[in-house]
């Protein structure tokens, strides 16, 4: 039985689950924050399209992360239901695709982004999930089967920037413009390379997850 609020009755938050609700609303609203103040900067500094800014993988991982660690939040610590933990193991892979694809490929070229914005979204932000991952660990074992699902948004996106791409002629990164590419087959070998790139990862997030899983979430709440 639950208290209003999520938290059971007969328990306690400890000092540990206190920090990660609060680090967790914390950086789920900062990244929210973040991409809003981006979109007002923009608007108000034209040229400025909120379509094209919404199509880059990095606003529409973080704007996913973030929500995934206000969902979080409101549970006050505790392990979140089986979908919650999936959903939450998607966004670790889609991060860490963020901070590593703009630490290679991105880091110390043009950027459109506010400084603070462009270091939260690429640089902090990955870390965050991460380590949320680690420290407060899915209830139960997802399988490899399960993990490769997180692969479908990573090819839509592809498939997504390709088509509008062709339709507006502007594409989020280079490395999905068939003009720099070169070609769509330059982009589908491109694809291939990070279709196989994301699937080892997923599936090591998700093995990270199952090993981390017995041993307890940090700062669970307590029987009283």
């Amino acid at each position: 039985m639950a208290a209003l609020g999520g938290t059971p009755l007969g328990s306690t938050m400890t000092p540990g689950s206190v920090a990660v609700t609060v680090a967790r609303a914390a950086c789920g609203l900062v990244t929210l924050g973040a991409i809003t103040v981006q979109v007002v900067h923009g608007a108000t500094h034209p040229p400025f399209d909120a379509a094209d800014f919404f199509s880059y993988f990095t606003v529409q991982s973080n704007a996913f992360a973030a929500v995934l660690l206000l969902a979080g939040a409101v549970r006050r610590g505790r392990r979140g239901p089986a979908a919650l933990d999936r959903l939450r193991g998607a966004a670790v892979v889609y991060m860490v695709v963020t901070g590593v694809v703009y630490a290679v490929l991105l880091a110390g070229g043009r950027s459109d982004l506010l400084p603070w914005v462009n270091t939260w979204l690429h640089r902090v932000m990955p870390v965050v999930v991460a380590g949320d991952w680690v420290l407060v660990p899915p209830a139960s074992r997802i399988g490899a089967g399960r993990a490769l699902v997180w692969l479908a948004y990573p090819l839509a996106y592809i498939v997504y920037a390709l088509g509008r791409g062709a339709v507006v002629g502007w594409y989020p990164y280079g490395f999905v413009d068939p003009a720099g590419a070169p070609g769509y087959a330059g982009v589908a070998r491109t694809a291939v390379v990070l279709g196989i790139l994301i699937a080892l990862l997923a599936v090591g997030v998700a093995r990270l997850g199952t090993a981390r899983s017995g041993r307890g979430a940090v700062g669970a709440p307590t029987r009283g």
